[in-house]
């Protein structure tokens, strides 16, 4: 089993709504997760806007490109488009494998690192 630390945005009107659905779809794939407090920042392209963020960590034996794959999927299902300037409905990142950081840039910036904190 590895533990996937996963990072959760989003920026659309239902963002807080869309962040704890997301978890809880999370919770129902890997076990023995952890949740940080849902939160917001400011959007780091400086357009304005505010994200709901939280980050997820959570147990399973899938491998780096399944856990990939099922967070594009899911961002697909709840209609993420990747067409410049729209809301972002669903953004999910799998920023670390057990100690292995696999995003760095994610990974130092505070949309991560606030709730990552949360973590420990």
């Amino acid at each position: 089993m590895k533990r996937f630390v996963i990072s959760i945005g989003s920026n659309c009107q239902k963002a807080e709504t869309m962040v704890e659905e997301t978890i809880s779809f999370l919770q129902e794939v890997f076990s023995e997760s952890k949740v940080s407090s849902v939160y917001r920042t400011p959007s780091i392209n400086g357009d304005g806007s505010m994200y709901a963020n939280a980050v997820f960590s959570g147990l399973s034996s899938m491998s780096d490109d399944e856990a990939e794959s099922l967070c594009k999927s899911y961002e697909k299902a709840k209609g993420r488009s990747r067409i410049k300037g729209d809301a972002v409905v669903i953004d999910l990142d799998v920023v670390m494998v057990d100690d292995t950081v696999l995003r760095p840039k994610d990974y130092s910036r505070g949309y991560f690192t606030k709730g990552f904190r949360e973590l420990s």
